[in-house]
């Protein structure tokens, strides 16, 4: 009998310590609740890409949940998780088809996966600082984003205003990008060419300030398991209304 009503009193105790957490759980989760409110948010990011996500209610600047990219109003390109404004957990990026480039994992800045190289109509170039021999081992830079997705704000940032030309189609561009061996970029740059003689004759630079730092952001290319520098080299279509595609 001491033993069934020692636990009564035990079962008592414990029946009122769920009733406080009920409580606390009914009156502090509406709260949390309420200071994560948020507002959706629809961003035109470039030609044919559309950002959907929330934001804060009581912040517009700080994106909250789940953030996706479309291509065209109908292909997602870029999803992921923010939390608090910073991007967390593991991102996923396609190309234009829907097909699956990328995983990255913001929370080990690590690239989880890539997809075997593209074997589509881009025209990419790679050039290192060194000479290998087939005991070596050389991995490229890798754009966080993919060559769809990843490279839009590059794309997006030139516009050629000269109003020396003419005909866009006598014209070609190459987007030269150097990578240094801490996997940022220290130089965008757009030269253009006449596709008769080869000539240059324009080029134009993306100033540091255009671009945030995550959209500087690479993979670096490694040599025997070492960060070195290196250029990619992308060859760009020029559009009738003078901005730049690579797709």
């Amino acid at each position: 009998m001491p033993q069934a009503g020692y636990f009564g009193i035990a079962d008592s105790y414990y029946l009122s310590m769920l009733r406080k957490f009920v409580l606390f759980t009914l009156v502090i989760i509406p709260f949390i609740c309420r200071a994560q409110e948020t507002v959706e948010q629809v961003d035109k990011l470039a030609t044919g890409f559309t950002a959907n996500y929330h934001v804060l209610k009581t912040d517009h600047n700080t994106k909250q949940g789940l953030y996706q990219v479309l291509y065209k109003r109908k292909t997602v390109v870029a999803s992921g998780m923010y939390i608090n404004g910073n991007k967390v957990a593991t991102w996923h990026y396609y190309d234009p088809t829907g097909k699956l480039v990328q995983h990255y994992n913001y929370d080990l800045n690590r690239l989880t996966y890539e997809a075997p190289k593209d074997t589509s109509n881009y025209k990419i170039n790679y050039a290192f600082d060194k000479v290998t021999t087939t005991r070596d081992t050389l991995t490229r830079p890798v754009k966080i984003g993919g060559v769809f997705y990843g490279y839009m704000p590059y794309l997006n940032a030139f516009k050629i205003t000269h109003n020396f030309y003419l005909d866009p189609d006598q014209y070609v561009a190459t987007m030269q990008l150097l990578i240094s061996p801490n996997g940022r970029l220290a130089e965008c740059k757009l030269i253009i060419n006449g596709k008769l003689t080869s000539e240059v004759v324009e080029s134009f630079l993306i100033t540091d300030d255009i671009l945030t730092e995550e959209e500087k952001r690479y993979v670096p290319a490694t040599f025997n398991g070492q960060n070195i520098s290196s250029i990619i080299l992308i060859a760009c279509k020029i559009l009738p209304n003078w901005r730049v595609s690579i797709y």
